[in-house]
């Protein structure tokens, strides 16, 4: 009896898994079937590109801003090179004394970029847009709003961690304790000023920003001495 319920128990595994295997395999069927046939239909109503390549180079212009944007906030003076991504300090912690924790900070951004580069690139690759045709038909920087729409949020809590480490392999703490010390013994109050969020919500203020350029710079220039395919697509 009892062998003869590990036998039935047995089938029953052994479907569960052939089902489970099975279905897998048609869902990847289903939607590679529903991408060729909007392939067809775009081809067929005498679109440039299809659905398919759209989202190839939607991946690709997110790709080549995320190079151009860590290119360029990570290197020394990466961040102040721009005022749209210089970094500051709140008032109360502007005064004489203050700018060592602002150099502190900017080292700790240009820190950071290496590992953000990389959670960028591993986000842009697992991007799916529903209607890509309409990010690459829209305006100058329509594909990285999208981008930023709906994986900031994501993008935000992955980022943090790092650029906390990067934060303390800077000093920033080494810096900014006195000035708060100071700040409390002068009778100006405490400083709320928290690095790590501000630097978490800057860097990504400054991604998007030089993701943003690079597509309007592929976008105006016709893609020029970019892939083929953005070519195509611009």
């Amino acid at each position: 009896m009892l062998f003869r319920l590990r036998s039935v128990l047995l089938v029953f595994l052994c479907l569960a898994l052939f089902w489970s295997q099975a279905l897998a395999g048609w869902g990847d069927a289903l939607n590679k079937m529903g991408s060729d046939m909007a392939d067809t239909a775009a081809t067929a109503a005498g679109s440039p590109y299809t659905p398919s390549e759209a989202m190839a180079g939607i991946k690709e212009t997110l790709k080549l801003g995320t190079d151009s944007a860590a290119n360029t906030l990570g290197s020394p003076g990466g961040f102040s090179a721009h005022p749209d991504t210089a970094l500051s300090l709140p008032g109360n912690l502007s005064f004489p004394g203050s700018s060592m924790l602002l150099d502190s900070l900017n080292g700790a951004a240009e820190g950071a970029i290496p590992g953000v580069k990389s959670t960028f690139l591993d986000s842009i690759s697992s991007l799916s847009v529903s209607n890509p045709t309409k990010a690459v038909s829209g305006g100058d920087t329509a594909i990285t709003q999208y981008f930023e729409q709906n994986s900031r949020d994501t993008l935000a809590k992955l980022v943090r961690p790092i650029v906390e480490q990067s934060v303390q392999s800077a000093g920033v703490g080494d810096y900014l304790g006195p000035l708060a010390a100071a700040q409390q013994a002068a009778g100006l109050g405490g400083t709320a000023f928290d690095p790590t969020t501000y630097l978490t919500d800057k860097t990504l203020d400054s991604m998007f920003y030089y993701i943003g350029e690079k597509e309007k710079a592929l976008r105006s220039s016709g893609a020029e001495n970019a892939s083929s395919l953005l070519q195509k697509l611009f």
